[in-house]
């Protein structure tokens, strides 16, 4: 349990404030800022994206300082209840690259990615988001095997395409 001056700053008021709307905003302008840039969807001028940025990080975090969304559908909400799961990925993504070059394993630049590892993330990322939002629910759920069980099939699937993915041939694509 962590304590200090964080424990007594995340459990005050200001502390909520940051983790329900100043977070999830950084969040949300930075993303959208930084793929407007990369692509020039709006062309190449900074303040338009900046702006462009501003106003769609306000349009999701007021409504939920508000109560504006529906029961369950509140963005905010949905973001703070997905992100450890998805943070849990890539850290299991990282760990497993960081033992295949502790093992000796060399990764190459110009190599590409699996189509098998991109829908395998993809897939992960779009039922967690869609867990915490409630989608699965009637359908799919796999809360009877509990998180710790999931995060280990997680780990072992995204290790096991690594795994592959390093020690395939170069002429095998």
């Amino acid at each position: 349990m962590p304590s200090g001056f964080f424990q007594n700053l995340f459990s005050s008021p200001l502390g909520q404030d940051i983790q329900e709307i100043i977070l999830p905003f950084l969040l949300i302008f930075t993303l959208v800022f930084s793929v407007l840039q990369r692509t020039s969807i709006l062309g190449k001028n900074k303040k338009v994206n900046l702006a462009v940025s501003i106003v769609l990080g306000l349009l999701v975090i007021i409504p939920h300082v508000t109560g504006a969304y529906p029961q369950g559908l509140d963005v905010v909400q949905v973001i703070n209840d997905s992100l450890p799961m998805v943070v849990l990925v890539i850290v299991a993504i990282l760990l497993a690259m960081i033992m295949i070059g502790a093992g000796g394993g060399k990764f190459k630049e110009d190599k590409e990615v699996p189509a098998l590892a991109i829908i395998l993330a993809t897939v992960f990322v779009v039922y967690i988001f869609g867990a915490s939002a409630g989608f699965w629910q009637p359908f799919f759920q796999l809360t009877y095997l509990g998180d710790d069980v999931i995060g280990l099939v997680i780990a072992l699937l995204i290790f096991g395409t690594i795994v592959m993915f390093v020690t395939s041939d170069d002429d095998n694509k």
